[in-house]
C-alpha cells in the first residue's frame, strides 16, 4: 500500500530575541563609557537604551573588546525560522480481520537561518513536545519530548536544519462492536532557547493554556516521570499525570 504523506504546518518567522536584557556599562574603542541595555541590533549597529528610556546607536565595530565577546556570546541572532509538522499514515495491517486501526506517524522538521551579520558562538537549544488527544477520554497524551542544540556560524543565511524523531498515533477500532480506543494528534509546542534559558523563538499549533509555561515545566516533568512508555504520559488540563482509559476490548500495550 502506497504511503501517505502530509504536511500539516508551515510556519515562516523573523525573530530577534525579545527579553529585557541587563543594564551593564559599554565602552567604545576611545574609552568612552556608558550605561544601558542592549535593543536592537541591524546592519552591523547595536541600538542601546539607558535607564530613562533614552536610546543611542554604536556601530559594533566601534565597541571595545569585551563589549564584542559579550555580543558574540550572550545575545542571539536574528533568525528566520521554517517550521513543518508532518505524518505518515502506516499501512494497515492485513492478519487480523476483526480491526480496522489506523496508524499514523508524527514528527517536526524546522529550517532555522541566521539572517544576522555578526557571529555569534554559544550554542541554542531546541526543545520540541508532541502532544495528542485521547479519542475515548478527556484528557491529553504527551506523545514525546525531544531536545537537540545547534550552533549557527558566522556568515549570515547559515542553516540548521531539525527533525524530531517520530510518534506514532494509533487508533484502534474494534469492527464487532464499533468501539474505538487510542490517540489523535493534536498539536505541538516548538521552543528554541539561549544557554541562558531566554527564549529565542516559539511556536505552536495547541491551545493556549497549554503554552503557558507552568504548564510547560509540568510536561518536562511528565516526560521524565512517564519515560519510555506513552501510556505512563497521559495528563489532564492541570497538568497532572492520569491514567489511560480502557475500554474492555482493547488489550494493553507498553509501546
Amino acid at each position: 500500500m502506497k504511503k501517505i504523506y502530509f504536511i500539516l504546518a508551515v510556519l515562516c518567522i523573523c525573530v530577534t530575541a525579545g527579553k529585557a536584557y541587563e543594564l551593564r556599562d559599554w565602552e567604545d574603542v576611545d574609552g568612552n563609557r556608558f550605561k544601558g541595555r542592549f535593543v536592537r541590533e541591524l546592519f552591523g549597529k547595536l541600538t542601546i537604551e539607558d535607564d530613562e528610556g533614552n536610546q543611542s546607536t554604536f556601530e559594533i565595530a566601534d565597541l571595545s573588546d569585551m563589549d564584542k565577546k559579550y555580543i558574540r556570546v550572550m545575545i542571539p541572532p536574528k533568525v528566520e525560522v521554517v517550521v513543518r509538522a508532518e505524518t505518515k499514515r502506516l499501512p494497515k495491517r492485513p492478519a487480523d480481520l476483526t480491526r480496522d486501526d489506523i496508524e499514523d506517524v508524527y514528527w517536526l522538521s524546522a529550517d532555522i537561518t541566521k539572517k544576522s551579520q555578526r557571529p555569534f558562538t554559544s550554542r541554542l537549544n531546541v526543545e520540541a513536545f508532541l502532544v495528542a488527544d485521547e479519542y475515548e477520554g478527556d484528557n491529553y497524551i504527551l506523545l514525546g519530548r525531544f531536545e537537540d542544540s545547534f550552533l549557527l556560524l558566522e556568515e549570515k543565511d547559515y542553516g540548521y536544519t531539525y527533525k524530531s524523531p517520530k510518534v506514532q498515533c494509533t487508533l484502534f477500532s474494534q469492527l464487532s462492536t464499533g468501539e474505538r480506543k487510542g490517540e489523535l494528534y493534536k498539536g505541538h509546542i516548538f521552543i528554541i532557547t539561549s544557554q541562558q534559558g531566554d527564549v529565542v523563538f516559539t511556536h505552536s499549533s495547541l491551545p493556549k493554556w497549554m503554552q503557558e509555561p507552568e504548564m510547560i515545566e509540568k510536561l518536562r516533568d511528565l516526560s521524565v516521570r512517564g519515560a519510555p512508555s506513552v501510556r505512563s504520559r497521559h495528563f489532564n488540563k492541570e497538568g497532572e499525570k492520569v491514567h489511560p482509559p480502557q475500554p474492555r476490548y482493547c488489550p494493553i500495550t507498553t509501546n
